[in-house]
């Protein structure tokens, strides 16, 4: 099953936990309603984000998305283990309930495949 947060304005999502353990983490991020200009990047963790209040965030990859250049969506395969996952935006004209961005991930468990 997977967990999905929703980013509605500049600056970062809720995080979301992830199984440090697992063998891969799939993240989808995906534009709804395209907002204007929106500049987004994903961010990881390896602190437990349940123990520690100000874990270090760092981008997973240089790439900056944008409406202009993944409007369809990007699908990033995560091959090492993370403790969380959030959405960083340092641009864009967003609307709460109609222009979003949302960032899902879906993880295999070690026992699994």
């Amino acid at each position: 099953m997977s967990t999905f947060v929703s980013l509605s304005s500049v600056g970062v999502s809720p995080a979301l936990p992830c199984t440090a353990v697992a063998r891969t983490t799939m993240a989808q991020l995906s534009f709804t309603g395209a907002p204007a200009g929106a500049d987004v990047t994903i961010q990881g963790t390896l602190d437990n984000i349940g123990l520690y209040p100000t874990p270090a965030w760092t981008n997973i990859s240089t790439t900056h998305y944008s409406t202009a250049s993944a409007i369809d969506g990007v699908m990033v395969t995560l091959l090492t283990p993370v403790a969380g996952l959030r959405l960083s935006s340092s641009a864009g004209t967003y609307t709460a309930g109609s222009a979003f961005v949302s960032l899902r991930i879906l993880q295999q468990s070690v026992g699994v495949g």
